[in-house]
């Protein structure tokens, strides 16, 4: 697994993530919720 590709791969996700966040106005918590949801799964891709 490429640390730098994990990092870049998890900066996109927050980008795109804060994009419906502002859009929808979710609450900082299902936020917070959804984007831990999207590391792991980044992670668990990687380690496949």
């Amino acid at each position: 697994m490429m640390p730098n590709k994990l990092l870049q791969c998890s900066k996109m996700l927050f980008v795109t993530e804060t994009k419906i966040h502002d859009a929808s106005k979710f609450s900082i918590l299902q936020f917070s919720t959804r984007f831990a949801q999207l590391n792991v799964q980044a992670l668990n891709s990687f380690q496949n």
